[in-house]
C-alpha cells in the first residue's frame, strides 16, 4: 500500500470517527410525573416556550454528544421540518428563582450545552445555579417548564420535575 493511499484511509477514518461524535441522538423526554417535552410559539413569534404535556403533543429531541446541546423538533408547531435549541433563560419565569425554559437560536448560539444522560437515562446537565426543573400548571394537562436558580418550596400550583430519556412513546429507555 502506498504512503498515499495509508494517508487516504487514515483521513476516511478520521472523518467518520469525527462525525460520529458530534452525530445526534432523537429520543423523547419524558418526565416523572407522566408528561413529555414539548413547546408552544406566542402569538407574537418571539419567545417559544417549553412545556409538558400529553403524549401526543410529545416533540422528538437530539442531543449532540459533541456540546451537550438538546434541539427539540418543532414541525408540530410551525408547520415545517425545523429544529431549535433547548435554552434555560435568564429571563424571570413566575419568580426570579424559576427561570423561563424557552427555545433558543441555533446560529447565534444562544442555547445551553452539557447536558447529558446518566446510565439510568436521566438527565443531567452542569450548569453553575442549576437547582433542577419545575413545572407549573399553564392550563388543563399542559405545564410549563421552569428551571430553579436555588434549592427550596416550589410555589402551589408548580412541581418539581426531572426526565428520563424514551427512545419510542409507550417504552422506557
Amino acid at each position: 500500500m502506498s504512503s498515499s493511499t495509508g494517508f487516504f484511509l487514515s483521513f476516511l477514518t478520521l472523518s467518520a470517527t469525527s462525525a460520529i461524535a458530534s452525530h445526534p441522538y432523537r429520543y423523547y423526554l419524558k418526565s416523572n410525573n407522566g408528561y413529555y417535552l414539548s413547546s408552544s410559539m406566542t402569538y407574537n413569534g418571539h419567545i417559544n416556550y417549553v412545556l409538558l404535556a400529553g403524549e401526543s403533543l410529545a416533540q422528538p429531541l437530539n442531543l449532540y454528544t459533541g456540546d451537550g446541546s438538546i434541539t427539540v423538533e418543532t414541525s408540530n408547531v410551525i408547520g415545517a421540518s425545523s429544529q431549535a435549541p433547548l435554552l434555560l433563560s435568564d429571563n424571570a419565569g413566575i419568580s426570579e428563582t424559576y427561570k423561563q425554559v424557552i427555545l433558543g437560536e441555533q446560529k447565534s448560539g444562544t442555547y445551553t450545552k452539557d447536558f447529558s444522560f446518566a446510565d439510568d437515562g436521566g438527565l443531567g446537565l452542569k450548569k453553575d445555579g442549576f437547582h433542577g426543573f419545575v413545572a407549573c400548571t399553564a392550563s388543563k394537562d399542559v405545564k410549563q417548564l421552569y428551571w430553579a436558580t436555588a434549592d427550596g418550596d416550589v410555589p402551589v400550583c408548580c412541581e418539581k420535575v426531572s426526565f428520563t430519556r424514551q427512545w419510542y412513546l409507550n417504552k422506557t429507555a
